[in-house]
Formats: structure tokens, sequence, C-alpha cells
């Protein structure tokens, strides 16, 4: 809508109802998450004092140990989840930045913070993106969007694998690939369907998908998702620039 149109309306008019409206949706949807989010802890601090009562009858009884490592994985998840909320939830309450951060700084502190990680997976990370490239908003946000990113990968990768991500822009838009060299053209990139997280495939990586496109769409973007064979994805991050 072109203000010069609008000369005679009042300022309180214009504000209205669609501002108001946006500002109550991402009240709403911060106050959900923060609800959600002491529940999820709640339930995860319960489990874990469950764990320590069994783990210390464990010795008198005939408990199998091996019950132990995938409660602890959930427990594990559920915090991971947990963090996540929390910062989708801190984000959609801030206001919105205009100062551009640099992506191939971001993705250098990336490479530092998540090295033991590499490390341990026997996994390489090389990234390829331009020094010219940046993307309004939060740093924070956008670097716990591509870390995200990373882990989605890195838990589908293989021992001695690279995840590769390379970036691509043109005049309308800023995009980021995320794979590792395992490309399928018979595949097609399909967005990913936010709010609707019981359609999409199960690969247990859905909350931090989901927290991904959500913190994209934030920052005028989308995640798209390409369903390789063999339950492997490669992932695309676009921006309007």
């Amino acid at each position: 809508m072109n203000e010069s149109k609008l000369g005679a309306l009042p300022c309180s008019w214009i504000r209205s109802p669609w501002m108001k409206s946006d500002r109550k949706s991402m009240e709403t949807l911060a106050a959900f998450v923060r609800d959600a989010e002491h529940e999820m802890l709640s339930v995860a601090n319960s489990l874990q004092a469950q764990i320590d009562v069994l783990q210390r009858e464990q010795a008198d009884s005939e408990i199998s140990a091996t019950r132990f490592t995938g409660i602890n994985r959930g427990i594990a998840r559920l915090i991971a989840d947990t963090n996540i909320l929390a910062s989708v939830s801190e984000l959609s309450s801030l206001p919105r930045l205009k100062r551009k951060q640099k992506l191939d700084l971001l993705m250098r502190e990336i490479v530092s913070e998540m090295k033991s990680d590499f490390i341990d997976s026997q996994v390489a990370l090389s990234f390829n993106v331009s020094a010219a490239l940046g993307l309004s908003g939060s740093k924070g946000a956008l670097k716990l969007m591509f870390k995200e990113m990373v882990f989605a990968l890195l838990h589908e990768c293989h021992t001695l694998e690279t995840i590769r991500i390379t970036s691509k822009a043109d005049k309308k838009n800023v995009s980021l690939s995320f794979d590792t060299g395992t490309k399928n053209k018979y595949c097609k990139f399909e967005p990913w369907q936010l709010g609707k997280l019981r359609l999409v495939p199960v690969n247990g990586e859905g909350i931090s998908l989901a927290a991904i496109d959500a913190i994209a769409r934030l920052h005028k973007g989308q995640l798209s998702v390409k369903s390789l064979p063999n339950h492997r994805h490669e992932y695309r991050l676009t921006f309007i620039a």
C-alpha cells in the first residue's frame, strides 16, 4: 500500500488492524513457548530423578543397563529441544534488527565451536560462502539456525564424509545449501511445512527442523528439504535479499 495515498488518514488507523494482529500473534507464540519450556524441563527433571533411583537399585536387581541408554538419549533430546524453544521464543519477542551479519564470519565461528563434534564423529566440514553475503537480523539467532542445520546433517553422516555448505545469491534471493555431496537430481526440494510436523516423515530431528524454519521465516526466509534414498537429506535455506 502506498503511504502517499493515505495522507488524510490518522496514523493510528494506518497501524491497525494488521500490525496489532501480528504483534498479538507473536506475543501468543512467545507465551505458549514459555509454557512449553517449563513443562518440558519439568518432565526432563522428573525423568532424570527416576533414572538416578533406578541406577542405585540396579546393583540389587536384574534391571538391564541398556534400558538407561534410550532414556538418557531421550532426556538429552528433550533438554536440547527446550533450549531451541527458548531461543525461538526470545527471537519472536525481539524487535527486528536491520544490521547485517556476515555469513562467512558466522560460519567460521560455527566451525570453531563445533570442532569437537566433528572430531568425535570423524566427519569434516567445509564451506564456500561469499565474503560479501550478509543477512539482517540477530547474530545469535542466525548462528543457532545454521548450527542446528549442521547438526541435522551430522546425525545422518557416515564416517569420513564431509558436510558442505555453499552459497548462492542474485538480486532477489540469498540461499545456503547444506549437503554431504550425495546430490540426487531426481529428488526435489520441498518447503518445510511449519506447523504440520505430523505430515513430515520422521527423521529424528523434527523439532530442530521446525525451529530452523521458524527462525528463517522471522528473517524473511524459508527452509526446504530434499529427501534422498536411505533416509538421507539435503537442506536449503533461502532468504529475500
